[in-house]
């Protein structure tokens, strides 16, 4: 895509009309919750979800989801007239990679999770309501285990959510460590940084264990450590 990429609908009648544009549709991983008939579907009825749930899990790697629609709502179209419009591009996933360094060596295999309800989206780009689920993405061990590295793609954040990241510890099923991953981010606002969803897209988030002991972690996230000393669970 570039700023001259444009496309034509030719043959409207006169009258108001909203524009909707998904990119990165990806028919494995996404649907529409509706069979689109021309004349008849409404907007309010058809709602974007992910398809690859399973078991209230995602394992699937996420391709890029965007989403598009007019600044002021709507257009209004006269029969014959010519009208160009642009629409607002923002984009629905976010790429969140995680390192654990200084663990005690171990033999134990771990996981990143995200657990959040963000998986069914209206055609405002609002978030429907439906049940938990978690993204889940397999660590990669280093240095004897010491290090752990993961990267899991999510949809939205908003300020206003709350989803759960999780280290979790997959031979003895025990969380390792578990925090508000929104709460967690934003804490970078109070050590000199500024997070804004609307453009920052991609997280680095690196917990330190204190003496090789897990829940005992300082965090460090694109490089502010904005939590030091912290316990695993609350913040």
């Amino acid at each position: 895509m570039s700023k001259d990429y444009y496309i034509t609908v030719p043959g409207l009648e006169s009258g108001s009309y909203r524009f909707v544009a998904w990119g990165g549709l990806d028919s494995e991983l996404y649907d529409l919750s509706e069979t689109l008939v021309p004349g008849q579907t409404l907007l309010s009825d058809v709602q974007l979800h992910l398809q690859s749930i399973q078991n209230d899990t995602i394992k699937s790697n996420l391709s890029p989801l965007f989403y598009a629609t007019h600044k002021d709502g709507i257009v209004n179209i006269k029969r014959g007239v010519s009208v160009r419009d642009t629409l607002n591009l923002t984009q629905n996933t976010y790429k969140i990679n995680v390192t654990v360094d200084g663990l005690k060596a171990n033999s134990d295999n771990y996981l990143i999770s995200v657990e959040d309800n963000n998986g069914r989206y209206r055609f405002d780009n609002s978030v429907a309501s439906q049940s938990k689920f978690n993204y889940i993405s397999p660590c990669t061990k280093v240095n004897n285990g010491t290090r752990l590295t993961s990267s899991i793609t999510i949809l939205r954040l908003l300020e206003s959510r709350s989803p759960l990241l999780r280290v979790y510890d997959a031979s003895k099923g025990s969380v390792v460590f578990e925090r508000n991953l929104v709460e967690l981010i934003m804490l970078i606002n109070t050590v000199g940084g500024r997070i804004d969803f609307s453009y920052m897209h991609e997280f680095d988030i690196e917990l330190v264990a204190r003496d090789g002991i897990e829940l005992n972690f300082d965090v460090i996230i694109n490089g502010w450590t904005v939590v030091e000393n912290g316990s695993g669970l609350g913040i």
